[in-house]
């Protein structure tokens, strides 16, 4: 993502990068404006903000939970409403995400922007996350669904 925004910068757009907190100061020293969204987490010390991590990681649920719990909910919820509320006070043209992180897609149909996935994976849209992260089978993905479906609905962190 570094060298994209980087070219990005070069050909003379506004970028901006949303991270967690933890991880503001790898991307300021590589030159970009960042802005502080979603869980303030590092991947390096998952279990200080998922505790419960390490139980379903020993019960062998570490897949299950880092898709569906993780990345398909608590981090998705916790950007998509940051960068709503971002939106408000910065224009937002575009939303240029990884592959795992599902928030910046929920933001985007929420502003009614584009979205563009960029990395290496297998996953090619939103409803291929949301199947595979397994929110269907969880109840969650009538939350989701409104967000694509209703355009400027509230998405609270939370809820």
């Amino acid at each position: 993502m570094v060298p994209l925004c980087r070219a990005l910068l070069a050909a003379g757009h506004d970028v901006a990068i949303a991270s967690s907190r933890l991880f503001r100061a790898q991307l300021e020293a590589a030159g970009l404006d960042v802005v502080s969204a979603g869980v303030d987490w590092l991947e390096s010390d998952i279990g200080a903000a998922f505790p419960e991590y390490p139980q379903h990681r020993a019960r062998g649920e570490s897949k299950w939970y880092l898709q569906s719990e993780i990345f398909g909910w608590h981090t998705a919820r916790a950007m998509a409403a940051d960068l709503i509320e971002l939106a408000a006070t910065r224009p937002v043209d575009v939303v240029i995400r990884e592959p795992w992180e599902l928030g910046g897609a929920l933001a985007a149909a929420h502003l009614g922007i584009p979205c563009v996935l960029h990395g290496i994976g297998p996953i090619a849209n939103v409803e291929e996350e949301v199947e595979l992260h397994g929110l269907i089978s969880t109840g969650r993905y009538q939350t989701i669904r409104s967000v694509w479906s209703r355009r400027k609905q509230p998405l609270s962190r939370t809820n």
